[in-house]
């Protein structure tokens, strides 16, 4: 799946512009602490960020997260 195709289908989900990168950093298998230092934000910061992805989305692992987004 390329980028493109995930960013569509993560929109579809319902997800803002914003929820999608942080999807993208998680299917890339980024670190909380990883995302924290690329946005220039606090680690609590992007975990809200990546719950909030989780609720919108209805998963509670980023497992979850890629499954549903890759499906």
């Amino acid at each position: 799946m390329t980028k493109h195709d995930f960013e569509l289908k993560a929109k579809k989900a319902g997800l803002t512009q914003k929820q999608v990168n942080i999807a993208w950093c998680v299917l890339c298998d980024m670190t909380n602490k990883k995302i924290a230092e690329k946005y220039d934000v606090a680690e609590i910061t992007v975990k809200k960020w990546v719950s909030a992805v989780f609720e919108k989305l209805d998963v509670g692992t980023r497992v979850g997260l890629v499954t549903k987004l890759m499906e």
